[in-house]
C-alpha cells in the first residue's frame, strides 16, 4: 500500500526502523508525525546515530511527541484516530492522520526451535554460565552420539537489534 499524504508513526521499540521510515516518508513529501514511547528519539540506537536521527527529523519537519503509549486506534472518516496515553501523566491525547504505522518489534518464529527442542541434548536450554563467560569447558559432555545442542539467540528469543544479536552469538560461541 503506498503511503498517504499525512502519516502517523508509533514507535514502541526506540530502534532505527520507525525513525528510518519517518525520514524516508518525509523525504518523499509526506507530512509525518512520530509518537514515541520513550523520552528520547531512537533511544535504543548508538549515541551518534541517535543524534543524527534527531537532526534529520528536525530538518525534515517531522513532529515528534515523546512519552506516549498507543491505547487504541479507530477509523475516523477516511483517516485514523489514534489515542495515546502519556507515560508520566496518564493524560490521553488523540492524534489523527490518513495512515497509521505501528512499530512494536518482532515476534519470534519459533516453530523450528520447538520442533528440535525435544531431540536436543540440552532440551533447548542455554546454561546462563555460557552467556556470562563463567562456564567451565567440558571435554566429555554427556551428549548422546548423533545428538546436538540447541541454543536460541537474537530475534529467535525476542525483538533485538542486529548488534545485540551478534554480540549474543559471539558470547555464546566463545564458550562452545
Amino acid at each position: 500500500m503506498p503511503a498517504k499524504h499525512d502519516v502517523l508513526i508509533y514507535d514502541e521499540t526506540g530502534r532505527q526502523a520507525a525513525i528510518s521510515c519517518a525520514l524516508h516518508l518525509a523525504q518523499h513529501g509526506r507530512v509525518v508525525s512520530l509518537a514515541i514511547a520513550d523520552d528520547t528519539l531512537a533511544i535504543e540506537t548508538p549515541y551518534p546515530d541517535r543524534v543524527s536521527f534527531r537532526k534529520r527529523a528536525s530538518e525534515r519537519g517531522i513532529r515528534v511527541v515523546s512519552d506516549m503509549r498507543l491505547v487504541k486506534a479507530a477509523r475516523q472518516g477516511n483517516g485514523i484516530a489514534a489515542t495515546f496515553r502519556h507515560e508520566l501523566t496518564g493524560a490521553e491525547t488523540e492524534m489523527t492522520a490518513a495512515q497509521l504505522i505501528v512499530e512494536r518489534g518482532t515476534v519470534p518464529m519459533e516453530d523450528t526451535y520447538q520442533e528440535l527442542r525435544a531431540r536436543s541434548a540440552n532440551n533447548g536450554v542455554t546454561d546462563i554460565a555460557l552467556m556470562t563467560g563463567t562456564a567451565t569447558k567440558r571435554d566429555n559432555d554427556p551428549q548422546a552420539a548423533g545428538s546436538f545442542v540447541l541454543h536460541r539467540i537474537g530475534d529467535a528469543v525476542a525483538s533485538r537489534d542486529i548488534y545485540s544479536s551478534i554480540y549474543e552469538a559471539y558470547r555464546l560461541c566463545l564458550q562452545l
